[in-house]
């Protein structure tokens, strides 16, 4: 975490077993931005991450790899749980039977979930089982994105000894899939993060029914 992870590419998960996903953690909340803000949430931060960003305070260097099905298992657990720890059974708007939350979104964030090829088809499974299923990536890489889940580009900046230097833009398929883009903002005037680029504001005028998202660093 605080930009000391391991930066690691694609070929970090070359031999990556079939079916399965490297995940840090597993958890259940709400979302606190983007476009389902407020919105009950199961979050599977998967590990890794092809930058080293001098502010992030997330841990994702290690972690497990799980099958699809012992992630569903775990996401099942996990919800009850919150629940039982109520002493309430989980309302039908969040599990209505093994596999099926119809009140919930699944976010798969990071790291960088993209690195990960395995995650494209984990996320087409996961289309039929919640109300909506979103993905966050910082945009670099060119990775397959099913119809149906929301991607939010959270782009980031290029970064010398620790101080961030500009914007790195994203690819142009990852650019023009993009459901929404959402930046971290700054306080620091002297920073890139304390504005949005130019190309956001063009993509934004190319795509009026899209929104662009803010949250604090």
């Amino acid at each position: 975490m605080f930009g000391t992870n391991e930066l690691v590419g694609k070929k970090w998960f070359a031999n990556a077993p079939e079916n399965k996903l490297f995940v840090t953690s597993l958890f259940f909340t709400l979302q606190g931005e983007g476009p389902f803000a407020g919105k009950p949430a199961v979050f599977i931060r998967l590990a890794k991450c092809n930058l080293t960003c001098s502010f992030c305070d997330t841990f994702f260097d290690d972690g497990d790899w799980l099958t699809f099905e012992e992630i569903e298992s775990r996401v099942y657990s996990t919800i009850c749980d919150y629940w039982n720890n109520q002493g309430k059974a989980a309302p039908t708007w969040a599990i209505n039977g093994f596999n099926s939350y119809p009140g919930v979104v699944l976010v798969l964030t990071g790291g960088e979930p993209l690195l990960q090829d395995n995650i494209s088809p984990f996320m087409q499974r996961q289309l039929a089982h919640y109300g909506a299923v979103q993905v966050e990536s910082n945009g670099i890489l060119d990775t397959i994105v099913p119809e149906g889940v929301t991607l939010v580009c959270s782009p980031k900046c290029s970064e010398k000894n620790g101080v961030a230097i500009k914007y790195l833009a994203p690819s142009k398929t990852i650019l023009q899939r993009a459901d929404c883009l959402k930046f971290v903002m700054s306080a620091k005037q002297d920073s890139p993060y304390s504005s949005i680029p130019d190309w956001a504001f063009e993509w934004k005028k190319n795509n009026p029914d899209k929104e662009i998202y803010v949250s604090p660093m």
